[in-house]
């Protein structure tokens, strides 16, 4: 999904990224403008399994 420049078409590039390590899972991923920037906010939703050590 691109999330930049979003008010300028057709340079959508997708340079925003999240990392996660191959024992997380991406459940929902949004990109959602954000008012005054010419980047777009990446809202993702992250499946932690319960015998993931977190380090607390």
């Amino acid at each position: 999904m691109a999330t930049w420049p979003w008010h300028f078409f057709p340079l959508h590039l997708p340079i925003d990224h999240c990392l996660l390590t191959h024992d997380l899972t991406v459940e929902e991923m949004r990109v959602l403008p954000i008012p005054g920037s010419d980047h777009s906010a990446v809202v993702v939703s992250i499946f932690v399994p319960e015998d993931i050590s977190l380090g607390r």
